[in-house]
């Protein structure tokens, strides 16, 4: 579910009005034609924990679906722009999924990822890379200025 909402964050965020199709290469496309990966993670998981989780986003690299052939032999970035969203409640008490104030977003392009090669990233390696994270009200001009 968390990865859904994201997804709906991001595509508000931008103007997306297109449906998402479920095996594309990528989440969203801005009206521009701008192609973005969304990856989430959080603080709590739906389970019981006694530690809060460590933050991290896999599945940077995918294999493009392709109806006649199947899966694509390599894995690749397959978006213009990642978006890295975090849900910030770190008790199950506080933790609202639809809370927008609950999340942070990070945004990265997909040459950055690139050179580093990476098909997962850490919270403090993509901090290093991405800087500071935006509110959601700040998200569409992060992205537009990282294109």
């Amino acid at each position: 579910m968390r990865g859904y909402i994201a997804e709906f964050l991001v595509s508000r965020a931008v103007g997306a009005v297109g449906s998402r199709i479920e095996w594309d290469a990528y989440d969203v496309v801005t009206p521009e034609g701008t192609t973005i990966e969304v990856k989430t993670s959080a603080y709590v998981q739906a389970w019981e924990q006694r530690t809060i989780s460590r933050i991290s986003f896999s599945g940077l690299k995918r294999r493009i679906r392709d109806t006649a052939s199947g899966l694509s032999r390599e894995q690749t970035y397959n978006a213009d722009i990642y978006v890295f969203a975090v849900h910030t409640a770190q008790t199950h008490e506080e933790y609202d999924a639809l809370a927008v104030s609950q999340w942070k977003f990070y945004v990265l392009p997909r040459r950055i990822l690139q050179k580093l090669g990476y098909s997962s990233i850490s919270l403090p390696t993509l901090e290093r890379h991405a800087g500071e994270a935006v509110q959601h009200s700040g998200l569409a001009e992060a992205i537009r200025t990282t294109v």
